[in-house]
């Protein structure tokens, strides 16, 4: 166990020893648990900068670290002081807690559209008595003000929400599922309090197996992976498929985010590889052409150069 940290490239810089957690939207800071169920925080040096209260583990750490999404656990302290929602670091305090279990969460940088930070947070349904046929929901929060801005629930879409994921500017939300579905919320729609249908942008079948991840990008387009073995580009907008890249069936269930200029799609290539896709539409017809050892057939211009033939 432990935690590896890179440099954007790739580059390795150090290795943090008997720590598994999360990483700051800063990057400067990661929440985790150590072996012996002790949660904290520490710096990129492995330095503690906070440690958590009892039976509790750290799933998303807030840009500047000073509030951390957790989870109860069964850790055997008689006294420990689980809960499920959002802790204020520097007290202990909860600033929200959650109905049900959490099983994913994320929080957004600091918005364009009005400074504050969001996070989202996946909830069991209680009732479900562990029953993965009953679909969670999503709620979406700001940190300061502390304010339940908004609810995702479907109640009949037979769905798990899975790992809701902020674009960098914090204005659009992705959400994949535990089916072939994604899903993107308009934040900064959501915050006026409009309907679902003017808020959720995006929401289709993107696959063909489950859809861990949905991220999308500031300027509108959507990545998404699946244990299909595709990970695949789309325009919010329109719904249209922009570009996929086949990667193996089983791999995209682990780690993918975009560069910070959004740019680049870091993806899982293969157990132990991370490859990097370029987002623009032009750039990717240029390396799948210079990749390919053929020409392309009629239908493969239709499909992926969106051109009559070839």
């Amino acid at each position: 166990m432990g935690v590896e940290i890179l440099k954007e490239n790739g580059e390795h810089v150090s290795v943090l020893e008997d720590i598994d957690g999360v990483v700051s939207g800063a990057g400067e800071a990661i929440a985790g648990v150590t072996p012996d169920g002790d949660g904290l925080i520490v710096d990129l040096k492995g330095e503690l900068l906070a440690e958590l209260p009892p039976c509790l583990s750290p799933l998303a750490l807030s840009t500047d670290a000073s509030a951390v999404v957790v989870t109860k656990t069964d850790c055997g302290v008689e006294n420990g002081s689980g809960f499920n929602g959002v802790l204020d670091v520097a007290t202990g305090t909860a600033l929200v807690t959650a109905e049900g279990g959490i099983g994913w969460a994320g929080f957004s940088l600091p918005t364009a559209f009005d400074g504050r930070e969001y996070v989202a947070f996946t909830v069991d349904d209680p009732s479900s008595s562990g029953n993965a046929d009953l679909a969670s929901w999503v709620e979406v929060w700001s940190i300061d003000p502390v304010e339940l801005v908004g609810v995702v629930d479907d109640d009949d879409a037979g769905y798990v929400f899975i790992q809701p994921r902020f674009s960098l500017d914090g204005r659009l939300l992705g959400i994949g599922t535990n089916g072939a579905t994604a899903m993107v919320v308009d934040v900064e729609k959501m915050v006026k309090a409009a309907s679902a249908d003017e808020y959720i942008v995006f929401n289709r079948e993107v696959h063909s197996g489950n859809t861990p991840w949905a991220i999308p990008t500031s300027d509108g387009r959507l990545a998404t992976g699946s244990f299909d073995g595709f990970y695949r580009l789309w325009d919010i907008a329109s719904g249209e498929k922009l570009f996929e890249i086949e990667v193996g069936v089983g791999l995209p269930n682990r780690g993918s985010g975009f560069s910070s200029d959004e740019s680049t799609l870091f993806y899982k290539r293969s157990a132990n590889a991370i490859g990097l896709l370029p987002t623009d539409v032009d750039e990717m017809i240029s390396l799948a052409r210079e990749s390919v050892t053929r020409t392309l057939t009629d239908d493969e211009c239709r499909e992926y150069l969106h051109t009559d033939g070839c």
